[in-house]
């Protein structure tokens, strides 16, 4: 069966402007209440009502045929066809929900208000009686539990809720005013006091949790300042500059080698930490007062406590290492391997190739790794100050010259030929 491409779901009924019901309470106001107003304001009020009742019964599992009106049972799946029996109509679920979208159709929980308005308003035959009707349609709120909720005429006039609450608080109301609709009105404003008194309780509430949840967060972190710090203090990142002028000097043909061995103490002492907080989060917590190390559980609620006095908590070991990028991620072997060779290695070229590679491969091995880390960070921001971003620019930025140290030009273009397929790849996804 073919899709009917002009016709592919129900054309929704708008809401009314709210200047036409101003008007409309103008003339009763006024003391007249003219039938052919009333009945168009009617008219469109049962068109909109039919399609709040449509839209509640499609979102359920029964779709109304745009074309022959028929109910259609759907699994709301988005790809589901819906297949009219009465009509030649078929279409999909997905695009039937997509008509719903910024439509407004918010039913709520007054299905039974709005039949009973469907049913029965034509069944009223004074222009005032109808009128009635159409105020309390307006006036009624969506509960939510037992206290009322949102203003239901959202869903049927134009208008952000503060414009439709305000609206409906500024109807023109007079002497000559139908009384129903005086009584509505003050049934409509203790509705709205007693929600505005419910939303305060909520937000004093939520403000109170709030509290709560900062107080107990400072009183583990007084409870673990009394005891000493809540970790061993981390070896920070080494400076962009540092690298940058040792990099400088090798493609000069001028070997510091004070300068080397300062750049490799640095990332030596930086793998250590990571290597810490490493152990630290599968159980194996370093005092930062002794050289044991304590079995625990950071997610635990109890102390962290030490033979020599020092005590912790899971918390606040978290909260102090969190955002230092500390992590690992999978690195070891790499780090291992630095941590054992760089403390022996003999000459100035040896050295400067251990610190090249490290740098070069940890972020080469990051970017194969789409498991542990994307393409588009760098590895090496774990060692290096800066940004993921402001380290890869960093790294392919570094001086390098026919008296650069043998060997550090080809890992170079190694480096680059990866990252720029990267970057290449990452358009392709993007």
């Amino acid at each position: 069966m073919s899709l009917h491409p002009d016709l592919t779901a129900p054309e929704w009924a708008q809401r009314l402007r709210q200047t036409d019901i101003r008007k409309l309470y103008e003339q009763d106001a006024s003391g007249r209440v003219e039938d052919a107003a009333v009945n168009a304001i009617g008219t469109r009020l049962l068109a909109r009502c039919g399609s709040l009742l449509a839209a509640d019964a499609a979102v359920r599992g029964k779709a109304e045929c745009p074309q022959c009106g028929c109910v259609i049972k759907h699994d709301s799946r988005g790809d589901e066809q819906l297949v009219c029996s009465g009509c030649s109509w078929a279409g999909t679920w997905g695009a039937y929900r997509q008509s719903l979208k910024g439509q407004n159709l918010r039913l709520g929980n007054l299905r039974p208000v709005v039949e009973h308005f469907v049913g029965h308003f034509a069944h009223f035959r004074t222009a005032r009686e109808r009128l009635i009707q159409i105020d309390f349609l307006l006036h009624q709120f969506q509960s939510r539990g037992d206290h009322p909720g949102e203003v239901f005429a959202t869903s049927l006039l134009e208008g952000k809720e503060e414009d439709v609450e305000q609206f409906l608080e500024t109807l023109e109301y007079g002497e000559r005013s139908t009384s129903e609709l005086v009584r509505m009105r003050a049934h409509y404003r203790e509705g709205l006091s007693q929600r505005e008194t419910v939303r305060k309780k909520e937000k004093e509430k939520a403000r109170q949790i709030r509290r709560d949840q900062k107080e107990m967060i400072r009183r583990r972190a007084d409870a673990v300042k009394a005891d000493g710090p809540p970790a061993p203090v981390p070896t920070p990142r080494v400076p962009q500059k540092v690298i940058a002028r040792l990099y400088y000097l090798d493609a000069k043909g001028i070997y510091d080698e004070d300068l080397l061995d300062e750049v490799g103490c640095h990332l030596l002492a930086r793998i250590e930490s990571i290597m810490v907080v490493t152990r630290t989060t599968h159980g194996q917590v370093k005092c930062p007062l002794c050289p044991k190390v304590v079995e625990a559980n950071l997610l635990s609620e109890g102390p962290i406590a030490c033979d020599c006095g020092w005590v912790s908590t899971g918390f606040a070991i978290r909260e102090f290492y969190k955002g230092r990028r500390l992590t690992a991620g999978g690195m070891e072997p790499y780090y291992e391997e630095f941590l054992s060779s760089f403390p022996h290695a003999c000459g100035y070229r040896a050295k400067m190739v251990l610190v090249d590679q490290l740098i070069h491969r940890f972020h080469d091995f990051m970017a194969q790794r789409e498991d542990v880390m994307t393409r588009s960070r760098a590895g090496a921001a774990n060692l290096i100050e800066g940004k993921a971003w402001e380290v890869n620019d960093f790294l392919d930025g570094l001086t390098y010259d026919d008296n650069s140290t043998a060997g550090l030009a080809a890992v170079r273009q190694v480096w680059r030929n990866r990252l720029g397929r990267d970057r290449q790849e990452d358009g392709n996804v993007g």
